[in-house]
């Protein structure tokens, strides 16, 4: 389908005129174009606001017109040099009909990388949140539940810091997040939720999913329950992840590969290996085929779930669960591998229940909140 016909798909698909044969189009070919499905909900959903029929028309189409003229001209010059006709030339034909010219309008700046309303975000490259926004904390062996201004639900696991503007929710909805949470966005067609961290933004309008991004795991990873989330990486902001629900984003290092896994939990690379740095999309992974907990947000309903993790991730967990701080004696016991669930046990029970797996000492030196092992 050229660009032309997809236009004219989706401005009639907006205003209701579509035949039930261009819709099948127009379905089809977002299938087989899922990187654009979360713009087109956006779209549609920003279309069905108040937000559009207040905009300024007259405005927005010097803009537009601007935005092709720009665009004819370096097309004109890459056709001197290749002799390729300008694409947006039938985008301006269209314009000239008796359509809806703000749809082309929204649709030009949004799959062109422009910015409009719902698509405007301030980008952090400094990898800090401004000094002057808000900071909510869970100390480790903390967990707490919070609700935003726009009456977004927040739960932060264990030496969480969320960050968010005092101005949070009149223009935008934006925050800074260094932990672990569980997000269930309120939804707003009009201002999307974006959540920031040291190694990715994550836009969405309204949706339920999980975000762990503390700064000395190897591992960074993004959970998908319901809904679309867009995940754009700090080092390459030119590339878009769209997650679907079930799946889950983890990134390693710094990003430079992305590889799609299917069925089985994939096997992430030691830090000792480190071959290049690496990203990839999976399945999120219930604990085993006959129980209903996700190890991904398990924390959330007081479960403490782990498969399969070394005893050296697996102390980190337990600092931020416990908050008790983790000395090892003995290098080769941080090799053990565990899998198990931790509900209601203390620390004490939770260590001796892992030395049924496997020989190892452990004390608890409540003075200084430490637990050291060998």
């Amino acid at each position: 389908m050229n660009e032309s016909r997809l236009n004219e798909l989706i401005i009639k698909y907006l205003n209701q005129t579509a035949t039930a044969e261009e819709l099948k189009e127009l379905h089809t070919w977002l299938l087989a174009h899922p990187s654009f499905q979360l713009e087109m909900q956006l779209l549609e959903d920003y279309w069905q606001t108040d937000s559009l029929k207040n905009a300024d028309l007259d405005q927005g189409y010097a803009r537009l017109q601007e935005k092709i003229h720009q665009s004819e001209r370096r097309s004109r010059s890459v056709s001197q040099a290749g002799n390729h006709a300008s694409p947006f030339h039938e985008i301006r034909y269209l314009l000239l009909h008796p359509m809806k010219w703000v749809a082309a309008f929204l649709l030009l700046l949004l799959m062109a990388g422009g910015m409009y309303k719902f698509w405007r975000t301030h980008h952090n490259t400094d990898n800090q949140p401004p000094k002057s926004w808000e900071i909510v904390y869970d100390q480790p062996g903390m967990k707490s539940r919070l609700i935003l201004p726009d009456s977004t639900e927040v739960w932060l696991n264990g030496d969480t810091r969320l960050y968010y503007s005092r101005q949070f929710g009149r223009e935008t909805r934006e925050v800074w997040l260094s932990g672990e949470a569980y997000f269930k966005v309120k939804h707003d067609p009009s201002k999307a939720f974006i959540i920031h961290t040291t190694k990715m933004n994550i836009r969405v309008l309204g949706t339920e999913f999980n975000v762990k991004c503390y700064p000395d795991d190897p591992l960074y990873e993004t959970s998908l329950i319901n809904g679309a989330i867009l995940v754009t990486l700090k080092d390459r902001p030119e590339d878009r992840i769209i997650l679907k629900p079930k799946e889950k984003l983890v990134i390693f290092n710094d990003q430079v590969l992305l590889q799609k896994h299917e069925g089985s939990q994939p096997v992430p690379p030691t830090l000792a290996e480190k071959p290049s740095s690496k990203l990839w999309v999976t399945d999120i992974h219930y604990f085993s085929s006959q129980d209903s907990v996700l190890i991904e947000t398990g924390w959330i309903e007081g479960k403490l779930v782990f498969r399969d993790e070394n005893f050296s991730e697996l102390a980190k967990r337990f600092e931020r669960w416990y908050g008790y701080h983790f000395r090892f004696m003995d290098d080769s016991v941080k090799q053990y591998h565990f899998t198990g669930i931790f509900e209601h046990e203390t620390l004490e029970q939770a260590l001796k229940a892992l030395q049924i797996a496997e020989k190892f000492h452990f004390q608890i030196q409540n003075q200084d909140s430490t637990v050291v092992i060998y």
